[in-house]
């Protein structure tokens, strides 16, 4: 059955959102498209990780915590390293969730999200390369030296690693073996073809996990405008900003 978020209490769900250096940029858009799209009916709360110290971002259900800016692809390999180191602030809500700094919501996104325990308490969107592709063409990190590794001849869905989520012991669990996995690559001095995402596909490979369509996160510059209903989320086009060199402070 899937969780309910029409009882009393409403659940209490944890938004992890990193934005260092320029993507603070996307805030203002991601807060108010979360706050009128995704989980309306659920108590929600955003842990905003930053270097910006702007007063105007403390707000009532906005937690700011100080975080430096990564030199690329640190900023995105680590941030489940982050996301252990304050967990506290988290470990109290129901369900918690990460996203992606560049993501804006389009439709309502309610409590048929929410995983239950056949899904072993995870969610995840497929990433929009699983659409038209078989696995074999997917571009999981192949290098048998790697934590993250997939051979070929297995896999079923390539997920997106920019929105997921569970229940607080799930992604709690998920976090630290991701942790683990990043870890042991470094060590062997290896990062993974697409940093954590690549890390991600690997722990769900062989667990169950509530699969949400790649329409969740699709990008905006792969959609006509006239087709947006379809769209339920997506990170915005990042040439809207300078491109990556320009968010990730390269230029």
């Amino acid at each position: 059955m899937t969780p309910a978020c029409s009882t009393e209490p409403a659940p209490a769900v944890a938004i992890l959102y990193i934005a260092t250096g320029r993507y603070i940029t996307y805030f203002q858009e991601f807060y108010e498209t979360a706050g009128r799209y995704f989980l309306p009916d659920c108590r929600r709360h955003i842990i905003l990780f930053t270097d910006s110290t702007d007063p105007a971002l403390q707000r009532d259900d906005v937690t700011v915590v100080p975080a430096e800016q990564k030199p690329w692809p640190h900023a995105t390999l680590m941030r489940y390293h982050l996301f252990l180191e304050h967990a506290g602030l988290w470990q109290g809500y129901d369900y918690v969730f990460f996203i992606n700094a560049n993501y804006r919501f389009y439709r309502r996104i309610g409590q048929e999200i929410l995983p239950g325990p056949q899904d072993g308490g995870l969610v995840a969107a497929l990433h929009r390369v699983s659409v038209k592709r078989k696995p074999d063409r997917f571009t999981y990190e192949r290098r048998p030296e790697s934590t993250a590794c997939i051979p070929l001849g297995n896999g079923r869905h390539y997920f997106a690693g920019g929105f997921n989520g569970g229940t607080t012991a799930a992604f709690m669990e998920m976090a630290r073996a991701l942790r683990e996995q990043i870890d042991t690559d470094a060590a062997r001095g290896i990062t993974a073809v697409w940093h954590d995402e690549s890390h991600l596909n690997r722990y769900l490979l062989d667990r169950p996990v509530k699969v949400l369509p790649p329409t969740f996160v699709w990008p905006e510059e792969a959609v006509r405008w006239y087709n947006r209903w379809r769209i339920f989320a997506g990170p915005r086009d990042k040439r809207r900003l300078g491109g990556h060199a320009w968010l990730r402070g390269q230029e």
